[in-house]
């Protein structure tokens, strides 16, 4: 029996989606550099094909968050590089679900008085809003499904996966998780 999890877009789909959006982002910036600023660790992929294919000058740098930490606040654990005052931000995210992170992310990096930021997510989950965070760019949009492959992992699986997944049950993803190699790699499931 097939675990129960539905490819949402394949290697193909997405590298066609990634290009519509470069060129949105190009027509958007145009005499403009943006600078590229990806949340780690999921937006990585996302980030390298989308960065690769807008063909416009642009800087690209890192943050990374640690969403919930014991004092329940979110964590900034590393700090964009580049000085980010005066300059046009795309924050590039792998999923945007409830907004809370990704609201004091805003706020954090508005402190630095860039002239404009925007949001950027290969999936946007907006009907699991809590707050409301404007998302300009966006590749997917997904229900409430676990969504793994293209830079989205679970417990340090699947982010490798070429195309999108979504993940119906999670319990069963939970009690065997190398029953969905098959279906997510197409091989015979992997031992531990």
């Amino acid at each position: 029996m097939a675990p129960p999890c539905d490819l949402v877009a394949s290697r193909e789909q997405i590298s066609e989606r990634v290009a519509l959006l470069a060129h949105e982002i190009e027509r958007a910036y145009q005499g403009l550099r943006p600078v590229f600023v990806g949340v780690l660790p999921g937006s990585v992929l996302f980030l390298a094909d989308l960065v690769r294919a807008v063909d416009m000058p642009a800087d690209v740098d890192f943050v990374s968050l640690r969403p919930y930490s014991v004092e329940g606040r979110v964590a900034l654990t590393l700090d964009s590089a580049i000085p980010l005052a005066g300059r046009d931000v795309i924050l590039v995210h792998d999923v945007v679900d409830t907004g809370l992170t990704l609201r004091t992310l805003q706020r954090m990096i508005a402190l630095q008085r860039p002239a404009s930021i925007e949001n950027c997510t290969f999936v946007d989950k907006e009907h699991r809003r809590i707050v409301d965070v404007p998302i300009r760019y966006r590749a997917y949009t997904a229900g409430d499904e676990l969504v793994l492959g293209y830079g989205i992992g679970w417990r340090g699986r699947f982010a490798n996966a070429a195309g999108l997944w979504g993940v119906t049950d999670v319990g069963a993803l939970v009690d065997d998780p190398a029953a969905f190699d098959a279906e997510i790699y197409g091989s015979k499931p992997r031992t531990q």
